[in-house]
Formats: C-alpha cells, structure tokens, sequence
C-alpha cells in the first residue's frame, strides 16, 4: 500500500484511542459521518487509495461547505430584516470566512464544476452584506438623534442627523444593490434559492429610503444652483471664471449668504448678493487633461436649513508644466534611520497648492502628501530594510498622471549603508520536543522585525518563522532521539536588504527515544489545528489528503528514492504545472492569497520536480543541489512562503502569493533542455 495516500473525503475520525486537542472543526464532523459501513453500520476506518471515488467524495465536501455558507448567508439576511444588526454581523464572521477558505480550497481541487467562480462571489456578497448591515446600524443611530433633537428643540442637531440620515441612505441603497446582484449571481452560479435574501434586503433598503426622504422634507429647504456665466477653455494659468445663481425650489433667492461652493471637488467660500449671485475662478490642478465637463456644486453646512443642488459646464483643459525640485535630501542613511527630503511644486516660480506627491527610495514608497500653500512636500521616514545598500535614488513625482498640471518628476541620490545583525537563540527541551526562542537586532540593540529566520537542527533546515515587531520568533522542533545532544540555531540571511546576515547555534542535551505514536496535527485553511492518532485528514493545500503515517516499528512497504530532485522535461509534466500556475492566479484574483501559493507549489513539486512522494517540502528543497542558482534561488521562495501558507496563523498578503506564482512561472519558462550553470 502506498505511504501516500490520494486525495479522499470520507475518512473515519471515530478510531479507538482517537486524541483530540482542540475543537474539530463541522467540516471534520460532516466528513466523519458521511460514509458508515452498510452492513456493519460502522464507520469505515481506512479506504484503500485505489478504491476510494475521490472526485465524488471531496464534490461532496464542497457541496456541504457551500451549504454552510448559504446557511449563514440567511441567518443573517433574517437577522437583518429583524434589526438585529450585532448578530446579522456576527454570523458572517470568523467562522464564515473560515469556511469560505475552505470551500475555495476544495473547489479548486475539484476544478469547481459548473461554480467556479462561486467562491469569489460568496465573498463579495459577505463582505457586502457585513457593509450593509453596518450602515443599517449607523442610519438607525442617526435616526435617533434626530428625533432626540427635535423633541429637545434642537434644531442645528435635527439638521445635522437629517443630514447623516441622507447620506447613509444613498450609501445603503448603493450596497444593498451590490447585494442583490451578488445573490442572484450566486444563485446562478450554485443552484440555490436566493429568493428570500434578496426580498429581505430590498425591504430593508425600501424602508431606509423611505424614512430618509420624510425626514428630509420635514427637515430642509430645496435650492436650484445655476450657472450663468462661464469661460469654456481653461488651464492653471488661466483659470476657469464663472457667475451662477443659487435660489429655492420655488425661486426665492438665498441672498446674503456666506456659502462653500465645489468645482471639481475643490471648495471655494463665496457670499451671495440680494439676488442670490456670487462669482469665483477656479484654478485645475488635479483635473484630468482630458476632462470635457466639470460640476460645480453648493454644499450647505449641517445646520442649514437648505438641502445641496449642482450643475454641469463643459470645459477643454489645457496641461500646464510644473517644477518639481527636491531639496534638502538626506546624504546618507541605514536602516531605521530616517530618509527623505523636501519637495517643492511650481508654475512659473509661483508655489502650486494642492497637488498630490509621492516619494520612493530605491524603489520602495516613502509616503504621499499634498503640496501645502507654499507648494511644499516634507517626506521624512524611517528606512526600510526592503531598500538595497549602495546609492539609491530618492525620487518624488505627482501621485496622479495626465492631469491639468504635469511635470517630469525629480531625483536626488542618497547613500544607503548596510547594516550589521546580530541574532540570539536559547533552547529548552519539553519532552519529545526543543522550544526554540530568539531575537534578531541591529548590532547596536534595535530589533529587526518582518524578517524570515531560518530554524535549523543539526544544520539542516526545518522551518522559518517570522520576526513580530520586536524582532523575536519562536519554533518547536521535534528530536529525533538517536543523538544525546542536538544543536539547534537560527540563520538570517540579509540577501536583498540593507541588513548583513547572522547565525547563532545553541547545543542541548536530550535523551529522548519516544516514538512517532502515529500523532500528526490537522492544519484548517483557516491557520486551526487539532491533532489526531491513527487515521488522518488534512485540509491543506487545496484539498483532503489522507495519510496513514508509519510508526518506528513499521517496515517501508518500498525503498523509497532519496535522490536530488531534478527537472521533468515532459509535455505532460509542462501541462501539469501551466493548470497548477492558472489555478493559483484564479485563486489570487478571487482573494485567496494562501490557496494560490499552495497551488503554485502543487505545481512546481508535481510539474517541475521528479521528487519522492515521501519528501517533505524543506527536503525538497535541501536535495535540489542540482538545480542551478535561478532555479534554487525560485524554488527557496516558493518553499518558504507555502511554509507560512500551509502552517502558520498569520498566513500571508496577496503580495507574497503574486511574488511566489511569479517564482514558480519563472520555472515553467525556463528551457528544460538547457544545463545547469557549474
């Protein structure tokens, strides 16, 4: 029988002498009880690879995971209707998003039938349910301020929460339709009936609506803004001129009064005359080159008894060249050392206001700032250790192109030292284990933090972990008991940064013989764990593996190759890897940044690799010594970050997932045929 085992969905975890740690998740539940032995009306216990139906088997995995979701979907649809906003909230939770994680990652493995893109729907329709019912709340809130408000007298408090009230209504009218939308979608997708939801959320948003326009009439004044005058060609240096009209719905007009009004998004303070007049010029910055119309808007303050109204002129923008200049740069700097400069934004000498900037140093973003009434810009922070040593450019440019000012950008150059790190390590034994503790800092003290740390056990890798914001990290090493003593370290290697590398080692006796007792961990898509004896499921890497696990008594079914993985240069291999790199973008795409990088892997290891069934990751990549720099240099990212994918709780950013596919399509372009570099 083969040591591993296909992938299987209907597994017993009802095993004499079953150890639970931690609370089995209803997935495990569902699988546990989903195929009893007919005759024996007991729980099958193992399933010999060659005879389990694995394709039905995890369909029928996906099938209760989605279940799951749309269950929870309608809890809270009903919860919403009834104003229980904290538990419309709750339900699509941690516990939601769990699931949702899973059903991606089991979708995937099945190649998502006909709901391939279910999974990035039940996302979007959670996450904009949860925006939905949040507005609901705050409108409700809103709602009874303003009657508080009027029962009190308080007339500038009636028209301020009047006035949230307005604004919380067009916002839940634009998500609850986002809502919908998404429901009927998912309905297309999957089967199911999502009748009852939709009814629930346009009833919600019929009754929001419904209250905020009373109030609104109770409450305000309607006015007519119009334009009576205004220059149609226009640029910085010569801005737009224009006379208008602000008056009442029934043409009374608001004389006399001090007003903000908005072209364009930018707000100019103006008084009308007797007869509602006002005039202002209005200087483009940031509007689009190619704008051909602009909207000029009043907009009331909160204790105004008048509602807000626009108007629309066409316009042709003319692009205007600005200086941009950086001054006062830093010289030199190192990590966690501040770097930046001062930059200063003109047309003709004259300081433009107003306009976004950016900075980057080496590559990476300093910030973004708008320029002040001097035209200035301060970017000032502390460096990153992403930026490389030597001399790097300090550039500042504008944050938005083809816009009505445009400039070439400016650079300054600043020296980027490395600097030197120092690890620590200390090591205790706990029984079959090593608790591995440490801290990575500057050589002057300062911790280091969003680092990989390499953990070794006599000198081989094991895992990496990542420094917190205090530059420490932690691991668990299992002892293999055949020594008395085992040295364990840490390695940092400051590749691509502007930090040095550093080691340290640590030697600690143990005369541990335990055995392996057959106890594995369960690792959830979701970062839980639980651990069982005997029979194991695992949900990782984009599906359910089971495995039977061999104790130190068992003899090997076959000699297992221990050879250095090398490269499958076969169409088939080829094929394999191009599905596994167009599974893991689709994952990226729908937000699942883990089930893409374990995807991705999937595909170097099965695609790329003729690698023994029995070998783990980190011995994948230790016995890749044939592999030249390129290839190991791509293979030791994709390693590491499914490492952090597959078992650690923080999980990783969308970020690392784009970086590992890209290592792994760097693989699939390479000609298979070409030699290794000596």
């Amino acid at each position: 029988m083969s040591d591993r085992w296909t992938v299987a969905c209907v597994v017993c975890l009802c095993l004499t002498g079953i150890a639970l740690t931690g609370v089995a998740s209803d997935a495990a539940v569902a699988q546990s009880t989903a195929t009893p032995d007919e005759t024996t009306n007991a729980t099958v216990q193992h399933e010999d690879p060659d005879s389990v139906s694995d394709s039905g088997d995890v369909q029928q995995l996906r099938r209760w995971l989605g279940n799951r979701l749309d269950s929870q979907l309608e809890s809270s649809s009903v919860a919403l209707s009834e104003g229980e906003y904290e538990r419309a909230r709750a339900v699509l939770g941690d516990d939601y998003d769990s699931r949702l994680e899973q059903y991606v990652d089991v979708a995937g493995d099945t190649g998502g039938g006909g709901d391939g893109d279910a999974g990035e729907t039940y996302r979007e329709v959670g996450q904009n349910q949860r925006n939905l019912t949040t507005q609901l709340q705050r409108f409700e809130r809103a709602q009874e301020r303003y009657q508080s408000a009027r029962r009190e007298g308080n007339t500038s408090e009636a028209r301020a929460a009047a006035r949230e009230m307005a604004r919380l209504a067009d916002r839940v009218n634009d998500t609850s339709t986002s809502v919908t939308q998404g429901y009927a979608r998912l309905g297309n997708q999957t089967g199911i009936d999502t009748a009852a939801e939709q009814t629930a959320v346009r009833n919600v948003t019929t009754n929001t609506t419904e209250t905020a326009t009373t109030v609104r009439r109770q409450t305000f004044v309607e006015t007519n803004l119009t334009v009576l005058d205004a220059t149609r060609a226009i640029a910085y240096d010569d801005p737009l001129r224009l006379t208008g009209r602000l008056a009442t719905a029934n043409g009374t007009a608001v004389a006399n009064e001090r007003l903000v009004i908005e072209i364009a998004d930018r707000p100019h303070q103006i008084t009308t005359d007797s007869d509602g007049r006002f005039e202002l010029a209005y200087r483009p910055r940031t509007l689009p080159h190619n704008a051909s119309a602009v909207t000029v808007q009043y907009v009331p303050d909160n204790a105004s008894i008048y509602l807000g109204s626009s108007a629309t002129l066409p316009v042709e923008v003319e692009q205007v060249p600005a200086t941009l200049t950086v001054r006062n740069a830093t010289e030199e700097t190192s990590y966690g050392r501040p770097a930046g400069g001062t930059a200063v934004l003109e047309v003709e000498g004259e300081p433009v206001e107003g306009v976004p900037l950016t900075a980057t140093l080496g590559g990476v973003s300093l910030g973004r700032a708008t320029t002040d009434e001097r035209g200035r810009v301060r970017f000032r922070s502390n460096l990153s250790a992403r930026v490389s040593p030597g001399q790097r450019s300090l550039r500042v440019s504008t944050a938005l192109s083809k816009r009505a000012i445009t400039t070439a950008g400016s650079n300054a150059t600043v020296d980027v030292v490395s600097t030197p790190t120092t690890l620590s390590v200390d090591a205790t034994r706990a029984d079959e284990n090593v608790s591995l503790t440490g801290q990575l800092t500057t050589e002057a003290g300062d911790p280091v933090d969003s680092q990989t740390v390499s953990i070794t056990r006599d000198g081989s890798l094991v895992t990496t972990v990542r420094t917190d914001e205090d530059g420490r990290f932690a691991a668990t090493l299992p002892t293999d008991g055949s020594a008395a003593t085992v040295d364990v370290g840490a390695r940092f290697d400051g590749g691509g940064t502007n930090l040095e590398s550093s080691r340290a080692t640590v030697t600690i006796s143990t005369d541990v013989n335990a055995s392996d007792g057959g106890v594995v961990n369960w690792l959830f898509g979701d970062g839980r764990w639980f651990t069982i004896a005997a029979g194991v499921v695992i949900l990782a890497g984009g599906g359910l593996f089971v495995r039977r696990r061999r104790t130190r008594e068992e003899a090997p079914d076959e000699a297992v190759d221990r050879s250095t993985p090398t490269r499958t240069a076969t169409p088939t291999a080829d094929d394999a890897l191009a599905a596994a790199l167009d599974r893991a973008d689709r994952f990226l795409d729908g937000g699942a940044a883990g089930a893409a990088v374990r995807a991705a892997y999937a595909g170097v290891r099965d695609g790329y690799l003729e690698a023994s069934s029995t070998d783990t990751h980190w011995e994948l990549l230790e016995r890749s010594e044939a592999l030249d720099d390129a290839e190991r240099t791509a293979l030791e990212r994709i390693v590491e970050t499914y490492e952090r994918a597959a078992f650690s709780a923080e999980g990783i950013d969308r970020d690392d997932a784009a970086a590992t596919i890209d290592a792994a399509r760097s693989l699939f372009e390479r000609d298979p045929a070409e030699p290794a570099d000596d």
